[in-house]
């Protein structure tokens, strides 16, 4: 595996990072926010983690609130006999808990309680946004981050962006940041901070995590007309190594992160990242690219990734993304059909459909893709509902 340096920190790391927060359920499928310890297939979940370090993978990404806030203990046991020293630690602070100066040191105390370490190497401020900023600011977080850093309980300070580029620039300018992590793939090449953003980073020295690589999954299952572009590719591979590679051909990317959910998925993404380095798309392949991106942009549908940050702040319980999901069901493979049949059954096992949405908006204020949710749970369930 041929590792990078991660901007002017110095560190090598893998090119793959190991996200915590998709990891499998006992009875099959992957874990979210809501999901219990006891859910949870931990020993899999272990293995698979595990297996991917021995592999060469070093860098983790865990969260305060991943997991229904069981991801840093679950990492924990995952570090535990010597794993703890073969990898580069990586966790947030949750911005949207910010309610006093004292928070952001009470939830860092606690972090590192349930990590059982004295210092987590890469800590960034979660999810900065407008308001978060803002809160950041008026808090004096900044301060907070930077004696954390200075007092060694952190090493290398960076933050997690969800808003435009104006004010990305406006963040890089306010502290020195070591490294930052942003939403990047071949669709959101001007999303947010996007590909400008990346380039700014690297330029200032930065080392650029990226996540939601494959868009939450939709880059995997791709529309027909996209299929049809890759399937006539020059060069073969999978959907999935399309969406990666497209990521690692850039020298400015440090880390790219996946929350891997099985064994299958863990091995192609590693075996993928053995085989990644700087500049190995040729013209070919990035018109390939630009041609399967065009395909996607005609479907149309809800740029949802299914982070399920929505869902906690709905007061009728609605599980968004899963109603998003039947939605894009319609357009990424031109079947209405199969659409109705999943909000039918399937969003109706994980939880409420978008029928009890009352377009309250209080989901919005916390999605990282900004998407108008009051706005577009109504449009589902016209088109999917009885």
């Amino acid at each position: 595996m041929e590792y990078r340096t991660l901007g002017k920190t110095g560190v090598k790391v893998s090119p793959l990072g190991f996200g915590i927060m998709r990891l499998p359920l006992k009875n099959g499928g992957r874990a979210d926010n809501d999901t219990t310890l006891e859910d949870m297939d931990l020993e899999q979940s272990i293995a698979m983690v595990r297996e991917a370090i021995d592999n060469g993978v070093n860098y983790l990404d865990t969260a305060y609130n991943y997991l229904n806030g069981k991801s840093e203990e679950i990492t924990r046991m995952i570090l535990e006999d010597g794993y703890r020293e073969k990898v580069h630690l990586a966790s947030k602070s949750p911005s949207w808990l910010w309610r006093d100066p004292g928070d952001f040191d009470r939830i860092l105390s606690e972090q590192l309680e349930r990590l059982q370490t004295d210092c987590i190497e890469f800590y960034l401020l979660h999810c900065l946004n407008g308001g978060t900023w803002k809160r950041a600011q008026r808090l004096g977080i900044l301060d907070s981050l930077m004696q954390a850093r200075a007092d060694g309980r952190v090493k290398y300070i960076g933050f997690s962006f969800h808003d435009d580029y104006e004010l990305f620039g406006e963040i890089l300018d306010a502290a020195p940041w070591d490294f930052v992590q942003i939403q990047l793939n071949y669709l959101d090449t001007e999303f947010q901070a996007g590909l400008a953003g990346m380039r700014e980073a690297a330029k200032r020295g930065m080392g650029v995590i990226v996540m939601e690589p494959l868009r939450g999954g939709s880059l995997v299952e791709v529309p027909r007309a996209a299929q049809a572009v890759f399937d006539a590719a020059p060069t073969k591979r999978s959907n999935v190594a399309w969406g990666l590679d497209y990521l690692w051909n850039m020298p400015e990317v440090s880390v790219v992160l996946s929350g891997m959910s099985s064994m299958a998925q863990m091995r192609e993404n590693v075996a993928l990242a053995n085989a990644a380095y700087p500049g190995m798309l040729d013209e070919s392949d990035l018109a390939t690219i630009a041609q399967a991106k065009k395909a996607f942009d005609d479907c149309a549908a809800i740029p949802c990734t299914g982070c399920n940050y929505c869902v906690e702040y709905c007061p009728n319980h609605i599980v968004i993304p899963n109603n998003f999901t039947a939605y894009n069901l319609r357009f990424i493979y031109d079947d209405l059909q199969m659409a109705k049949d999943y909000y039918a059954t399937q969003v109706t096992n994980f939880g409420r459909r978008a029928e009890f949405c009352v377009s309250c908006g209080l989901c919005e204020e916390h999605c990282p893709q900004h998407i108008k949710i009051s706005e577009w749970l109504p449009k589902v369930h016209e088109l999917l509902g009885e």
